[in-house]
């Protein structure tokens, strides 16, 4: 009842109830047709099939963490007076970023497809990594139009992006295309979401970059995506080396497990905390933080633990039904996977405010730790069944991210102001 009244009085909660409503919505729009992409891969793939695709995906999700550089936060932070020479020194260093990205991702696909055994993977790691060829000429108009706002158009591009590549996936499953159907419409939509957002902001370099700002500029992406690197080693990381402990066949069960459990609401979790870093800029004090903070946070989790709760309690029965009686006895896993993600909601969260106050070294250290404790967990649980290592990653999360978030709370508090 306190949060909606103060709702009701305070324009910035009015606008983020609004934000996440939209993005929230074209999230479960995602949601729903990557349901749709799973039954078709798990009626069409087998667990050997699905060990690659985790291999596949999973190589594709680390590298592309590459991109997540904390530019467009800069952009979105950026006052007024300065976000043109912002633009400029973030389409430049994107163009660096992602061309290095498509080279790394070629140079990597046969070495991976060696370590683990099969030539196939090769081949759908770099058609992966060709939409990094295309991704840069729209790279600084998505946060162009994120900083104004314009939710709705972000929600639509999203869908088009995640559901289109859903879609084509699903379809291209069920025609017999095999493996190559989670691999050839990631091409198709990317051309579709560059012009999509090249028509949303118009948008165009005419300039050179001004050298202190790309400095600037590189210097706070820099440290944010070190922290996107150490967190994806955490969440992806798991994979690669489940893959090499346990073989691709257990692999593709626990990659089964993941994706139906907490691979749907994590993206949601993403999703919807975009919609904190407008949100949480031009904070007037740091005792402004904590507040903002409480009220934005209770809005995320009264709109996503109903989501949570769902799924988890209904798993026992639309798992046999929608995805096949095959994949039944991976329930209990996908159960504590999706429960995992509960914690994690806090976590992105506090991460969101970090960078929009411009500390994104404080989250590295504190992202740092959970990687090494989760791997080094995952390493020794590993011996004892799939069951045992989602537990303990459970665990973990339910005791790292309150800690992260007090912690971060008291460090902010004692600034005299962000804005």
């Amino acid at each position: 009842m306190t949060l909606v009244n103060s709702t009701a009085v305070n324009p910035q909660m009015i606008r983020l109830c609004s934000a996440l409503s939209t993005l929230g919505g074209a999230e479960m729009v995602n949601r729903g047709t990557r349901i749709l992409t799973a039954v078709a891969l798990s009626r069409m793939l087998g667990p050997q099939d699905f060990g690659i695709a985790a291999i596949v995906l999973t190589s594709s999700e680390f590298i592309r963490i590459f991109t997540q550089t904390g530019i467009g936060a800069r952009i979105i932070s950026a006052s007024a007076l300065e976000l043109d020479r912002v633009c400029h020194a973030a389409h430049r260093l994107n163009y660096i970023l992602y061309g290095a990205i498509l080279v790394a991702q070629l140079a990597l696909a046969w070495p991976i497809a060696m370590a683990y055994g099969d030539r196939s993977i090769a081949a759908l790691i770099a058609v992966m990594a060709l939409p990094y060829a295309l991704f840069p000429a729209a790279s600084v108009q998505v946060y162009r139009v994120q900083r104004q706002l314009r939710m709705s158009a972000t929600a639509v591009m999203s869908i088009i992006l995640i559901s289109g590549d859903n879609l084509l996936a699903a379809l291209f499953a069920f025609a017999g295309f095999g493996l190559w159907s989670i691999a050839i419409p990631k091409l198709i939509v990317a051309l579709a979401w560059v012009l999509g957002y090249r028509k949303l902001d118009n948008w165009r370099p005419t300039t050179k970059p001004d050298v202190a700002i790309l400095r600037d500029t590189w210097k706070f992406g820099r440290t944010v995506l070190f922290t996107e690197l150490v967190s994806a080693l955490r969440l992806q990381g798991d994979k690669l080396i489940l893959g090499q402990l346990i073989g691709l066949s257990l692999l593709g069960t626990y990659y089964f497990a993941f994706n139906a459990g907490l691979g749907i609401t994590s993206a949601l979790i993403t999703a919807c905390s975009a919609a904190l870093l407008p949100y949480f800029t031009n904070l007037p004090s740091g005792a402004a933080v904590k507040t903002r903070f409480i009220k934005a946070t209770a809005l995320l989790y009264v709109l996503l633990l109903p989501i949570f709760a769902l799924q988890i309690g209904l798993a026992p029965w639309y798992v046999p039904i929608v995805f096949g009686q095959k994949w039944a006895n991976t329930v209990p896993l996908m159960m504590v996977l999706c429960a995992s993600g509960m914690p994690f909601v806090l976590w992105r969260a506090t991460s969101m405010l970090l960078r929009t106050v411009g500390k994104p070294a404080f989250e590295f250290r504190f992202t740092l730790a959970l990687t090494v404790v989760s791997l080094a967990c995952l390493c020794v649980t590993a011996h004892f069944g799939l069951f045992a290592i989602a537990t303990a990653q459970l665990v973990i999360n339910l005791i790292f991210c309150p800690i992260f978030a007090f912690i971060t709370l008291k460090y902010l508090s004692k600034e005299a102001s962000y804005v």
